[in-house]
């Protein structure tokens, strides 16, 4: 009919629009960041730029479907920038608090303590697209530099070769190798798979349990489009990852299996991609393989030293798992002068403070995050496992409902607050936190028990779990002592 004809050729034209804004994006990530690099790294002296906040594009192309595009430039900007090893640049979590603002990005600057914003926005004409990008100085306000990109669609494959070609040419002896190959490409010139691959990733930052399982799809999609894009597998292997804890019908085992095939194919694509090394050490780190997961953190941070996400997994996956906590406090200080804002790094550094018996830190440090973000349950849970341990029951009872309400009346001693543990454990991935509940209640041999049985399922928050002070109660046991053993981590 002419109706489903009309329906199909619409349709048709959104995904070739899709498809050329892709390749914009290819061509916009590189001008701009080379622009951006090229003004920064020719500075010289006190007015040098040696922090940097890259805050949202802004998407005024009046197509709400375009959000992607203007995340994804934003996102890879930070990226890129995020390479130079001199140059400090915030994070995506903690930048992306801005989004919408109508604050002066000076002041946004001020409240980062950076030297300079980097602010942008993305505008369509037609077939043309164009980006203004403007870096502004945070002491003064004033212009530090600017510029307006006009791309046509029909030209983008030949403006994306001769970009690349100039960029690389001009930076070469500015940036390191591995930084240069980065800059020159976006990891793909297949605009679809480009496309694909931030329309993932824009759902896979949203953290919902329906927005992973499309993000899943679409780097699938990606990586079909092009075989060959590491980033897409990586984006894949970090879904995998952190999927048990979104309850998507995947087990830490199948989880970590994944990861581990996955992550192992985007290294022999690109083993120079720095996020490729961090997700296969956070894949390493869960399978209880030590040696390599630290041989991969550490890569990771040769090639990107400024990346906040891999100095906290570096903490919390592997550090924590190894007792080495004051090495985990000093990688998470380090986090969080990267991404001061990120709700989870502050959480778990007040975690780690737990592992360490610094109570009254850690709950000063929880106070803090949650007067910042009330609603955040992570920070709400991992409270009530310090209130408990401080004994005081009644408290962590509150903050546990907090978590995750349960209706009933639960006791404010031990044992209701194992009985509120019990009831609201969302899995089985969660043994090793009832075990802890159970120790606490003075039962040495459900803790016992629990234990033995998250290790069996290789409970994704066992090697955590077993640096809480809940269970010094138990460490003298064989039982616990033949746990660690077989974790393969310092008692």
């Amino acid at each position: 009919s002419s109706s489903a004809a009309a329906v199909a050729q619409a349709e048709t034209v959104n995904r070739w629009s899709k498809f050329l804004m892709g390749g914009i994006a290819l061509v916009l990530v590189i001008v701009v960041a080379a622009a951006a690099v090229y003004y920064l790294r020719s500075k010289s002296g006190p007015g040098k730029v040696s922090s940097i906040a890259v805050l949202p594009f802004v998407n005024a192309t009046a197509d709400s479907g375009n959000e992607y595009l203007s995340d994804g430039l934003t996102e890879s900007l930070i990226g890129t920038l995020s390479q130079l090893p001199d140059l400090k640049v915030m994070a995506r979590s903690t930048v992306f608090r801005f989004k919408g603002s109508q604050e002066d990005p000076r002041q946004i600057g001020e409240s980062l303590k950076v030297g300079a914003v980097l602010v942008g926005r993305i505008t369509q004409h037609g077939d043309e697209v164009g980006v203004q990008a403007d870096l502004v100085n945070t002491s003064d306000g004033t212009e530090l530099w600017g510029s307006h990109y006009d791309r046509k669609m029909a030209d983008i494959t030949q403006v994306q070769s001769d970009i690349t070609r100039d960029i690389s040419n001009s930076l070469r002896s500015r940036l390191s190798s591995a930084a240069t190959e980065h800059l020159g490409n976006a990891g793909t010139t297949n605009a679809e798979a480009y496309r694909l691959y931030l329309e993932g990733r824009q759902l896979w930052y949203g953290r919902t349990r329906p927005g992973l399982t499309r993000s899943i799809d679409l780097f699938q999609q990606a990586m079909a489009a092009d075989p060959n894009y590491a980033l897409a597998y990586t984006g894949l292997a970090e879904t995998y990852i952190v999927a048990p804890a979104y309850e998507m019908g995947v087990s830490s085992k199948q989880a970590r299996t994944v990861a581990d095939e996955i992550t192992r194919k985007a290294l022999q694509l690109d083993p120079s991609l720095a996020e490729a090394h961090t997700a296969r050490a956070m894949a390493l780190s869960q399978a209880w393989r030590w040696k390599e997961a630290e041989q991969e953190y550490r890569r990771s941070l040769e090639l990107n030293p400024n990346n906040a996400n891999t100095h906290y997994f570096y903490a919390m996956e592997f550090l924590v798992s190894e007792k080495r906590i004051d090495e985990a406090l000093e990688e998470f200080r380090t986090a969080m002068s990267l991404d001061p804002l990120s709700a989870i790094v502050n959480t778990n550094y007040a975690a780690v403070l737990t592992f360490a018996h610094r109570y009254d830190e850690a709950l000063g440090q929880f106070q803090k995050t949650l007067q910042r973000d009330p609603e955040f349950r992570p920070a709400h849970y991992k409270l009530s496992q310090l209130l408990a341990i401080m004994g005081r029951y009644g408290d962590a009872i509150n903050e546990l409902q907090k978590f995750k309400f349960v209706p009933g009346t639960f006791s404010p001693d031990a044992h209701g607050y194992l009985a509120l543990t019990l009831a609201s454990s969302p899995s089985s991935d969660y043994m090793s936190v009832e075990a802890a509940a159970y120790a606490l209640a003075g039962d040495r041999e459900n803790a016992l028990k629990y234990l033995e049985r998250a290790y069996e399922e290789a409970d994704e928050e066992l090697i955590l779990a077993i640096r809480l002070p809940a269970f010094d109660s138990i460490r003298s046991e064989p039982r616990y002592k033949e746990i660690v053993r077989k974790i393969g981590v310092p008692e």
